[in-house]
């Protein structure tokens, strides 16, 4: 076990001093050299807190580009199934029936993108599901429509749907 003599110090550590042995003096400037040295360790610990906390922002928007890279790709084939059937489905309107739906799908498409990369940002969702989300939403919608088309059959039957009603 090491003597006494051999035990050095840091300059940090915190010495016992009896304040009755003290002059009013020496008293103060104790006081002083303490509430120094606190405000020292809590600034320190705030500025290791402010970094700690800068990581973590980071990392959560490498996590949000990251995922939004690859579901924006993803989207793409979604969104083709999407509008490749309704081209062959819509028959009545022309050009301009499949292009309006397709163009109100697309909107919410990009509405749900933005949601759900506003509610991953502020940590309301993983940033995988924020990403993600838009295209689990439209992918039944796609597989629907491709079944749709393959079968020849229309989305909706209006004279089926009129006929219910009679």
């Amino acid at each position: 076990m090491p003597s006494d003599d051999k035990v050095k110090l840091r300059e940090d550590t915190v010495r016992i001093f009896d304040i009755n042995d003290m002059t009013s003096e020496e008293e103060k400037k104790s006081y002083v050299h303490l509430k120094t040295t606190l405000r020292t360790k809590i600034n320190s610990t705030e500025r290791q807190i402010g970094i700690k906390e800068s990581r973590y922002k980071a990392l959560r928007k490498f996590e949000i580009e990251f995922h939004r890279k690859f579901s924006l790709s993803f989207s793409i084939i979604i969104l083709f199934f999407i509008g490749a059937p309704l081209g062959a489905i819509v028959k009545k309107g022309g050009f301009g029936a499949p292009v309006v739906i397709a163009a109100l799908l697309f909107m919410i498409y990009f509405v749900l993108i933005s949601l759900g990369d506003g509610m991953a940002q502020k940590e309301v969702i993983s940033p995988f599901f924020g990403m993600w989300g838009p295209n689990f939403v439209l992918a039944p919608f796609a597989i629907f429509l491709m079944i749709s088309a393959a079968n020849d059959k229309s989305v909706v039957d209006l004279n089926k749907f009129i006929s219910r009603f009679k």
